[in-house]
């Protein structure tokens, strides 16, 4: 029987990969000495002569790097050009911190990665997989109140018990949100803060379209390995369409959407599979909740939803509503005449 091959954890991409070794010369006879992992359909090259890696060209370093923050073992999501430069350290990639400076400027031109300035510090945004979580939702509790009364419920409130499932501390998180209406920064005025400690998180943005907010939340103390925190973030942004959705990001043991207002709000809410192969109705579960004050909640709640599954709400327009939007329709018309 022959030798088995030799099985080593990857450097460059994380993956386990049978390895051999090999030599080459240049045309002047100078030898160089690789190590080759071989994956299914891909071998990667990883030069033993670490006094010649400045000699790498710019495309060879820009492929390393991109393997990198393309693989497993890269899970941050936001990171400095120091946290990087770490990482690559621990493999033995032989990259030198310009090679990295450069190449990181190449993808955020080629917008693979993005960047934003946080004082003297840049962060860097890992575009290669926009869907990976870096963290656990354990749970949520998403409220949408009618502070305006006129069923738009344009202050949205999303209380989160993260996880943090990383073997290095969460400093930053990301957060999408879109809008019916165009809205500027100031109108939507997002606060993020720690619940237990009451400590204000900073918002960095990352895109400000009139209909699309993308921010970085960076925690005033950072999440230790394997510690959970509650946060919550609110602002401001009415809902004109009567709809919200939600997808679960990842599997979350327990969910609570409600509407908060001063007059009673039925609400339907549609279940999709994460397959998307089937939907169902559950507006059944909905619960009213009626205080002393005159406030109603209608309270939806989920357990144990599995990953990607979206859900749903809607609710009914006012008459008050309807009547303005019967009365613009009407001029309109009567415009055109």
């Amino acid at each position: 029987m022959g030798k088995k091959p030799f099985q080593q954890t990857c450097p460059i991409c994380g993956d386990t990969a049978t390895i051999t070794r090999k030599w080459v010369r240049n045309r002047s006879g100078k030898r160089y000495d690789y190590v080759l992992y071989h994956h299914e359909g891909i071998t990667h090259w990883l030069n033993q002569n670490l006094r010649t890696t400045h000699r790498l060209r710019k495309k060879e370093a820009q492929d390393k790097l991109v393997f990198l923050l393309n693989s497993r073992r890269f899970k941050q999501a936001i990171f400095t050009l120091d946290e990087l430069m770490a990482t690559l350290r621990q493999g033995e990639n032989g990259l030198q911190h310009r090679q990295i400076r450069e190449s990181l400027s190449r993808l955020v031109s080629q917008n693979l990665v993005e960047s934003i300035r946080n004082g003297r510090k840049v962060l860097y945004i890992n575009n290669f997989n926009p869907n990976r979580l870096y963290y656990v939702i354990k749970q949520a509790d998403i409220s949408l109140e009618d502070t305006k009364r006129n069923h738009t419920f344009e202050k949205h409130i999303f209380r989160f018990e993260i996880l943090n499932d990383n073997a290095f501390p969460l400093q930053y998180i990301q957060y999408n949100t879109v809008g019916d209406d165009p809205r500027e920064n100031d109108e939507v005025s997002f606060l993020a803060y720690d619940l237990k400690k009451k400590e204000n998180a900073r918002i960095h943005f990352i895109e400000d379209s009139p209909r699309r907010k993308r921010i970085i939340i960076e925690f005033a103390t950072p999440i230790l390995p394997r510690e959970s925190r509650k946060l919550c973030l609110e602002y401001f942004w009415p809902v004109t369409s009567y709809l919200s959705s939600f997808t679960a990001p990842t599997p979350i043991k327990s969910l609570r959407f409600s509407l908060i207002s001063k007059s009673r709000e039925p609400m339907e809410v549609l279940r999709t599979s994460a397959q998307r192969t089937e939907i169902e109705d559950e507006s059944e579960k909905v619960i009213t909740t009626d205080f002393r004050n005159g406030v109603f909640i209608e309270s939806f709640v989920a357990e144990d939803l599995p990953e990607f599954t979206v859900l749903q709400f809607k609710w009914a327009k006012s008459v008050e509503q309807e009547q303005e939007e019967n009365r613009k329709d009407a001029l309109k018309r009567l415009e055109k005449q």
